[in-house]
């Protein structure tokens, strides 16, 4: 049985830069580009310092069908350029929100997950300061279980 892992990680590259308000955003799959100087991004399957996410399968009922768990850890960053944290912080959530709602319109992520799969997200804040100003990290947990044959 073939992992939904990468399918879901692909659905996120493919559906987060079409939302509103993301034309600015740069999007990638997997570590930021080296030398992009992007105030607003988003790392799918990819968390500096961490894992880019997880996924357990498991049979169940005759062996002929496979339930999978999983989770696709995505990084999104905004950054501000001054000193001030809410303009970063509103910016990194209004793409949270943006991701959020298109997975509550698209339950099954455009068929990857399966009509009895569930969806759900969780958020991790962290407020940074560097060179280039204060910046907000968020990390996007998008968590799914779904069944497949």
């Amino acid at each position: 049985m073939a992992a939904q892992w990468p399918l879901v990680k692909a659905w996120l590259v493919a559906k987060v830069p079409t939302l509103p308000g993301m034309a600015e955003v740069l999007v990638t799959a997997g570590p930021p580009v080296s030398g992009s100087a992007a105030a607003r991004y988003v790392t799918v399957g990819f968390v500096t310092d961490d894992s880019g996410g997880t996924y357990q399968q498991a049979q169940s009922y005759d062996g002929t069908v496979w339930d999978e768990v999983g989770e696709v850890r995505s990084q999104i960053v905004a950054q501000s350029g001054g000193s001030q944290q809410s303009a970063p912080e509103a910016d990194a959530f209004a793409i949270a929100d943006a991701i959020d709602a298109a997975v509550r319109a698209d339950r099954t992520l455009s068929g990857v997950l399966s009509d009895n799969g569930t969806v759900e997200s969780a958020v991790e804040i962290h407020s940074i300061s560097n060179a280039n100003g204060n910046a907000t990290a968020l990390v996007h947990v998008l968590r799914y279980t779904t069944t497949t044959i």
